[in-house]
């Protein structure tokens, strides 16, 4: 069985991505939550948690708070 990596470590590696992008692509907050979203969706759409009632799964939204219900 594969050595499974500290969360710590990935978050570590994960800081120096995000300080990439904001560094040296100026990408803004939600840039940056969008790209990743996108990739989890296209790539690991099994992911997505389901509720346990079955109405189906929380959405991701990052916007104005007028946008919200």
């Amino acid at each position: 069985m594969a050595k499974i990596q500290k969360m710590g470590d990935l978050m570590h590696e994960l800081e120096a991505v995000i300080a990439k992008m904001v560094d040296q692509h100026d990408l803004q907050h939600g840039e940056i939550l969008n790209l990743v979203n996108g990739y989890l969706e296209v790539h690991y759409p099994a992911q997505r948690e389901e509720y346990t009632d079955g109405s189906g799964s929380p959405v991701f939204y990052y916007g104005p708070k007028e946008g919200l219900k």
